[in-house]
């Protein structure tokens, strides 16, 4: 029985932190979706990167030229590369540099965006 309830623990912990992830992988699209409200009336043409709570986001210019892309740069939580709005966006080269530049990029987010350049940016 003592077996029985060691493992139901386990599993609820497991569980419970989990469930911890999901609300605060929310909460960094809730930031990132802020920021894409906040910044919305302006026309990215390189890269604009902005900071809140802590987070960092890089805006690009939407693949389709109307409107912006956000990219959330340093999230904590699983999925680490959070984008809003969904769709193809374009980077450049130039563009990853300066990202590079914050120091706050993830590995995750840079190989991202490196893979969008190499591929025409979208």
């Amino acid at each position: 029985m003592s077996t029985l309830f060691c493992a139901a623990a386990m599993v609820g912990a497991v569980f419970g932190c989990e469930a911890v992830e999901n609300v605060k992988s929310k909460d960094e699209y809730g930031i990132l979706q802020v920021i894409e409200y906040e910044q919305r009336g302006s026309s990215v043409s390189v890269v604009e990167i902005v900071e809140k709570n802590g987070y960092w986001a890089a805006g690009f210019r939407a693949g389709s030229g109307d409107g912006n892309v956000w990219v959330l740069l340093n999230a904590r939580y699983s999925p680490y590369y959070k984008q809003v709005p969904e769709g193809p966006f374009k980077v450049s080269q130039q563009s990853i540099d300066a990202v590079r530049r914050t120091l706050h990029v993830s590995k995750e987010v840079l190989a991202v965006l490196e893979s969008r350049a190499s591929s025409g940016g979208s």
